[in-house]
């Protein structure tokens, strides 16, 4: 019974992953043309005249921080050195414990000023409204903490141009950044949103909030990061595109439309990522009321952000992304194979539920199965190395080829050791650090399935009681009016 149980497991096990990278090679595909395009694009030199021209729209960049006292003066710098001449920058101070704050007001010499904007949306209370004396594009604002999304809800109500750019404190723009993002999005009609590519800041050299020398981190855990970002960034956005278009874009580099924002609410306070829950919601409302809208992303606009070099940072990010993720998704299960919302419907939503939700949980089962089947003698060797060479060789093929991409385009990374590393960390990232990351989306998702039960049994439990207090309250007063009767 138990070796019938192992081989059924055994075999939905690689023809799931089987299914898998097939939609992967598909997205492989469908992204090709479109990085060229956009590397052609930017080779043809005519961006720059067009952004930095009178007709080019104002940008406002907007800042959520909070406790990155070693990180913000940096990006704040980086961010007011874009070539845009139109660009405004709004730092949203998120009640930081840190010196975050003075910071800021030491650095930029910021002065107190009237907070004179409209609420379009409900906010946490605001402290504070500065002005820099020396940088007349920038505006700080100080609030109670409240998470990013609130934080990005003050910065849109503050802002005042038509498009504005969501980013992190951790992040670096280089100069150019805004100006192929906006004319990316400006160059397809109906665009609301528009993501950028993102690529990892650790063990460059950044000085004034300018990356002066790009170089790979020397220690192992961002390196590694390093090929994951430039896989998920370079195909998998870019395949999205001629299919409905992308349902995540990066929160360190998001441009949208300021109307589409403030016609759904705003961010959500409430979902810890804000970049997917606000791309499913603006998808959404566009297919429910029939607007025509784009959705993009283009490779040739750059950010660079830090990310954990512990291995305990890197479980709680990706342990909170991937509870994210599920909320979103689970919010949005509307989209679930629904031709009404078309390709996001019909592939892209799915995608995101079977690849990218679910493959945590047959990849789980299949390394539990093969432990399993080690501890009981009853390993099949053949099925144990074909599920290696499916789960390896295949990831392994696309992000070889993915970087192989990015090295004769948007290259980054000029030095030969540089270039050798990768293509090694490309071999090696299914051996451990695979591994590492569905143990703990695993466990991110059932911490997520016991909150939201435990969630729903004290919602219904609440609302019994309030059941009961008001059938308790009626009968008191029944009882009371038949005595007055009598």
């Amino acid at each position: 019974m138990l070796d019938n149980v192992i081989i059924i497991v055994s075999v939905c096990v690689i023809l799931y992953f089987i299914f898998v990278n097939i939609a992967y090679i598909i997205l492989y595909l469908t992204s090709i043309s479109d990085i060229f395009y956009r590397f052609n694009e930017i080779q043809l030199g005519n961006v720059e005249n067009f952004v930095t021209g009178d007709i080019s729209p104002p940008v406002t960049i907007i800042v959520p921080a909070f406790n990155e006292e070693d990180t913000i003066i940096n990006s704040v710098r980086s961010f007011l050195k874009q070539k845009l001449t139109k660009c405004y920058v709004i730092v949203v101070n998120d009640g930081s414990e840190d010196k975050t704050m003075d910071n800021l007001i030491e650095t930029f010499a910021l002065v107190p000023a009237p907070a004179d904007f409209p609420s379009h949306i409900e906010t946490a209370e605001i402290k504070g409204y500065y002005v820099s004396q020396n940088e007349k594009h920038l505006i700080v604002i100080d609030k109670e903490h409240a998470g990013k999304g609130d934080s990005l809800n003050v910065g849109l109500n503050a802002c005042r141009t038509p498009i504005f750019l969501s980013t992190d404190s951790d992040t670096f723009l280089e100069p150019e950044s805004l100006d192929y993002l906006l004319f990316s999005l400006l160059s397809v009609p109906h665009t609301i949103a528009e993501g950028g590519a993102v690529y990892v800041a650790n063990g460059c050299t950044i000085e004034d909030g300018e990356i002066k020398e790009v170089k790979m981190p020397t220690w192992y855990l961002p390196s590694i990061q390093t090929v994951e970002y430039l896989r998920a960034f370079l195909f998998g956005r870019c395949g999205m595109k001629p299919i409905g278009g992308p349902l995540i874009l990066p929160g360190s580099m998001t441009m949208f439309e300021k109307k589409a924002v403030l016609d759904i609410g705003g961010f959500s306070r409430y979902n810890i990522t804000e970049d997917l829950e606000i791309i499913l919601r603006l998808h959404k409302y566009m297919r429910d009321n029939d607007y025509p809208y784009n959705i993009g992303f283009t490779p040739s606009a750059v950010a660079w952000t830090n990310v954990p070099e512990s291995f305990t940072r890197i479980w709680q990010q990706r342990g909170r992304w991937h509870a994210g993720l599920f909320d979103a998704l689970l919010a949005s299960w509307r989209f679930f194979f629904n031709p009404k919302y078309k390709a996001i419907g019909l592939f892209n939503y799915p995608f995101y539920v079977f690849v990218e939700l679910f493959s945590t949980l047959v990849e789980f089962a299949g390394y539990s199965v093969l432990l399993i089947a080690m501890y009981l003698h009853k390993l099949d060797w053949y099925f144990a190395l074909l599920f290696f060479l499916v789960s390896w060789g295949f990831s392994t093929i696309i992000t070889m080829a993915t970087v192989l991409i990015s090295l004769i385009s948007f290259n980054k990374y000029k030095r030969m050791r540089d270039i050798i590393k990768i293509l090694i960390l490309v071999i090696f990232e299914n051996l451990g650090y695979r591994q590492l990351l569905v143990t703990c989306r695993f466990l991110a998702m059932i911490r997520f399935v016991v909150y939201r039960g435990w969630l729903f049994i004290t919602r219904q439990r609440h609302k019994q009681e309030a059941l009961d207090e008001e059938e308790a309250t009626a009968m008191h007063h029944h009882h009371s009016n038949q005595s007055m009767k009598d």
